[in-house]
């Protein structure tokens, strides 16, 4: 799995619906979407266009959005494809998207990834990519409240001002060891002494996180 390939997956639920949204993710999707409509669009722009296969034949008819990255949910360049939420026609449509994008490596999505990687490009910070997961699997409003609370920053705002005290306390007190390895299951690291305050910051939440 590359992180650098596009990515594609269907975004709505499985099932019938009458609304079923494709969504694409990529560095540059200009080919792309050349591809499959035979123009350009116009960044966040609705685009009503038939959805046709390679021979021209039509799928569906529908939405096209396009956000150029880096305004867009993944920080990277986004189609999404609003068409019928029959499953026959959303797969038909998700197969042809991978047949356009074949030559730009564009290749199935795994699970969470879109979220990934708009954690990755500083979208999200990382209470705020858990929520989105929180949000979705909320059974009760009371829980969809905090949900949404923690992807609006909330938590993250509370988080960051206690660190901002506990650094100012540490550093009146004595100075700031090294923080020699500060990773999470995404690979991020630092140094304290090489990057300055902001891994500082990084490091403190990390310890704050820490159950040990």
């Amino acid at each position: 799995m590359s992180n650098s390939s596009p990515i594609v997956a269907i975004a709505t639920a499985p099932g019938r619906g009458g609304i079923g949204v494709i969504r694409v993710s990529g560095t540059e999707l200009a080919a792309l979407i050349q591809a499959l409509f035979g123009r350009t669009l116009q960044a966040r722009h609705a685009h009503f266009l038939p959805f046709k296969d390679a021979h021209g034949e039509a799928i569906d008819e529908g939405i096209a959005l396009f956000f150029k990255g880096p305004h867009s949910y993944t920080g990277e360049d986004v189609l999404e494809l609003q068409g019928h939420g029959g499953p026959a026609v959303l797969r038909r449509l998700l197969d042809r998207c991978l047949e356009a994008g074949k030559d730009l490596g564009l290749r199935l999505a795994e699970p969470g990834e879109f979220t990934q990687r708009a954690f990755l490009n500083d979208r999200l910070d990382l209470a705020q990519a858990e929520a989105v997961a929180d949000l979705i699997d909320a059974s009760s409003e009371a829980a969809a409240r905090s949900a949404v609370a923690s992807l609006s920053g909330v938590f993250s705002n509370n988080v960051n001002a206690l660190a901002d005290r506990i650094i100012h306390s540490w550093k009146n007190t004595k100075p700031l060891p090294p923080c020699k390895a500060y990773r999470t299951s995404w690979n991020v690291s630092c140094n304290t002494r090489a990057k300055g305050p902001s891994c500082v910051r990084a490091c403190t939440l990390y310890w704050l996180a820490s159950p040990t």
